[in-house]
């Protein structure tokens, strides 16, 4: 830059939202207006992550989701930190609702329960094709519940995740 600016940025990312902070090094020789300002953006992301995961022998489970769910796109939700070559259960719905359970919280509404099992390694991963005809703006909610002979009541799970179609 002219007359020895020294300038940079730091970026910052979080649940959609990124943070993007302006700094120089220049002092008072400063010609960048904009210095020390923080710039927000919001991203229009499909996945949430909602908290409420429930610990477990193989630490606290995590679910994420991957892929734009826009009509005919590729997905897939994953897990990792399940007990190894367990029952699973995945709970999804069309709302939220955040109801205690079995010592944690039942994030979604449930809609439809499908009975899978964990890896050897205590992951899953279940990539699916978004249907063409669901309508933009749609909220699914997904969680999974996962027998665990060292959790509470022998149950640990995923916290809870929200996937809006596009």
């Amino acid at each position: 830059m002219r007359g020895g600016d020294d300038f940079g940025a730091s970026v910052a990312i979080a649940d959609g939202t990124v943070v993007v902070g302006a700094y120089s090094e220049d002092g008072p020789n400063n010609s960048t207006q904009n210095a020390g300002a923080a710039y927000v953006f919001e991203l229009d992301l499909p996945w949430t992550d909602l908290g409420f995961a429930k610990p477990g022998s193989n630490g606290t489970p995590a679910l994420s989701g991957l892929g734009p769910l826009t009509a005919a796109s590729p997905n897939q939700i994953d897990l990792v930190s399940a007990q190894p070559s367990s029952t699973a259960t995945l709970i999804v719905g069309f709302s939220q609702l955040g109801a205690p359970f079995k010592g944690g919280v039942l994030v979604p509404n449930p809609q439809l329960v499908i009975t899978l099992t964990t890896s050897p390694s205590g992951t899953l991963t279940l990539p699916f094709i978004w249907p063409s005809n669901v309508p933009a703006g749609l909220p699914l909610y997904f969680q999974i519940w996962i027998s665990d002979p060292g959790a509470s009541l022998g149950l640990s799970a995923s916290n809870g995740l929200r996937g809006v179609s596009g």
